[in-house]
């Protein structure tokens, strides 16, 4: 018995079957993007909702088109392709909760509120840095140019925080990943989003999040390629299952 070359057939067999289920995605998306973009296409102001997930279809279509033109996971690319995997359940995990809720649109907009207020907060430090470091160099016209910038970063965090309502209001409300995943870990019939995105997330999370004991997660391992397969495994299921509810609630 050859074992290397079991081990490679085995390889090529499990990169053959992650790719392949990865392409196979390629074409849900397109059309799925499409349809959100024609549904809309002219009007003055396309709800939010529909701007979120026509976003997080592309934002995933593309992560995924480059997963299947990379090279396979090996030796000096095993991080990078974990990390854009990485990206990918957890666009699926924000995507998955604002379609499960549309039959309850003051939700999601909250929720999309929410997620443009941290992003303001971001924005806001960015800019903050930013304005220190210009700070050191004599240059009066960069310097009230980012004075104005986190004004104007503060008006509009005011304006989206006057939406969410009161610390008293924001209780138990969801806005994070790990909110979402508890969210559809306690309801039956949501409970398989859990498993199929969750899981595969917080895994991929040791590899950005580095720590000693996960060490071995930022080198390349054998096993890789089977995980690999598994991870296409579970976004497509959730990639065909959710845009078939996005197609259904374009009708």
């Amino acid at each position: 018995m050859n074992v290397n070359s079991d081990t490679t057939k085995t390889y090529r067999d499990q990169i053959l079957g992650f790719r392949k289920l990865s392409l196979e995605c390629i074409p849900v998306l397109t059309e799925t993007g499409k349809l959100i973009q024609s549904t809309f296409s002219g009007k003055s102001s396309p709800p939010r909702w529909a701007i979120f997930c026509h976003d997080m279809v592309k934002r995933i279509r593309e992560n995924i088109q480059f997963l299947t033109d990379s090279k396979p996971p090996q030796n000096g690319n095993s991080n990078p392709l974990q990390l854009i995997i990485r990206s990918i359940f957890s666009d699926l995990l924000s995507l998955s909760y604002v379609v499960v809720n549309l039959n309850n649109l003051s939700e999601v907009n909250r929720f999309l509120n929410h997620n443009d207020m941290e992003a303001y907060k971001g924005l806001h430090n960015y800019i903050e840095c930013e304005s220190e470091f210009i700070s050191k160099f004599d240059d009066d016209n960069l310097k009230t140019l980012f004075k104005k910038k986190i004004q104007q970063l503060e008006q509009s965090r005011a304006n989206i925080s006057d939406t969410l309502g009161s610390k008293k209001d924001k209780k138990d409300k969801i806005n994070t990943v790990s909110e979402i995943a508890d969210f559809f870990k306690r309801n039956n019939d949501l409970r398989d989003l859990y498993i199929l995105l969750f899981g595969p997330f917080k895994l991929l999370s040791q590899v950005e999040h580095y720590a000693i004991v996960n060490r071995h997660l930022s080198y390349y391992e054998d096993n890789l390629s089977l995980f690999f397969k598994i991870y296409a495994i579970s976004y497509k299921s959730v990639i065909d299952e959710i845009f078939a509810e996005i197609k259904s609630q374009l009708r």
